[in-house]
């Protein structure tokens, strides 16, 4: 029988307050309306913070009261003074106050930085970055078990649809595939009426790690049907080298050596990952490294 997540949602529901750097807002968004679907009630200050209102004394009355405190770490929150850091600071001091073994505070990698501060660091932490379905459904058993069952009910892996709803005002299987066909095989560079042409020295280890941790942050690649779909759009010589790992990492370590194997390979894939992945501010930073 099919639960209807509705019956579940409490008349006192659980408070999350999400800690984000505003790079990372859209993951936080994307978080944030998750929850309400769930019957959990989120705070973020870069929705709940009104006009005239001051978010530092939104924030100082929300974390007060909040049943768990949701940082995501990444090396925008962690590595650039601001708002966020100022909040992860004030939420540690809090979870000091709670007994042992009391779960406040779920650290939530966007990124493989670690944090430097001691308490944060004795945490376990949920990866983000490598699946954002199996990350999302460790955060609600830490959140609420009891609503764990209810996350296959609800949409939680809203980004591809979304995009390809932009791109071609359809969600016809077949229209969408021809969409993605026409773009990835014609995609052309507006200033040279050419194909862009992404590339990397191969044997530059050092820059090749770069760009593996700035695909790997990218939602389109952390969602591994969709990572997938962008496979099997590579040419065949390419995509039929390439074997399915279920670590996101491997995965994409494997993908990015053997489209570097065929001339053009990487920029093939690249293109075909703009195409998913859409304008969002992950893929603008791997267009730039490339710079």
């Amino acid at each position: 029988m099919t639960i209807n997540h509705q019956q579940k949602l409490d008349e006192n529901p659980v408070t999350v307050c999400i800690i984000a750097a505003d790079e990372d807002s859209e993951t936080a968004k994307r978080l944030h309306e998750n929850f309400i679907k769930l019957g959990i009630k989120p705070w973020l200050s870069q929705i709940d913070v009104l006009a005239g209102q001051s978010p530092d004394h939104e924030f100082r009355n929300r974390i007060e009261t909040s049943d768990r405190v949701l940082p995501l770490l990444s090396k925008h929150s962690l590595t650039k003074r601001g708002v966020a850091q100022k909040q992860l600071k004030k939420a540690v001091d809090i979870f000091q106050e709670f007994p042992t073994g009391a779960i406040f505070i779920i650290p939530v990698q966007l990124d493989p930085t670690e944090p430097l501060d001691e308490k944060l660091r004795e945490l376990k932490s949920v990866k983000l970055y490598e699946s954002f379905d199996d990350g999302f459904r460790q955060i609600i058993r830490a959140i609420d078990p009891e609503k764990v069952e209810l996350v296959s009910n609800i949409d939680i892996s809203q980004k591809r649809d979304h995009l390809l709803r932009e791109n071609n005002g359809s969600f016809n299987d077949e229209n969408r595939s021809h969409k993605r066909n026409a773009e990835t095989t014609s995609i052309r560079d507006d200033d040279h009426n050419q194909l862009k042409i992404y590339s990397i020295d191969k044997s530059d280890i050092q820059l090749k790690a770069e760009l593996i941790e700035l695909l790997l942050a990218c939602d389109a690649i952390g969602d591994p049907e969709t990572r997938n779909a962008i496979v099997k759009e590579l040419p065949p010589h390419i995509r039929n080298t390439i074997r399915y790992n279920a670590s996101p990492r491997v995965h994409v370590n494997s993908i990015v050596n053997r489209c570097m194997d065929f001339e053009n390979g990487l920029s093939s894939f690249i293109h075909i990952l703009k195409t998913m992945e859409g304008p969002s501010i992950e893929m603008k930073r791997v267009e730039n490294f490339f710079k």
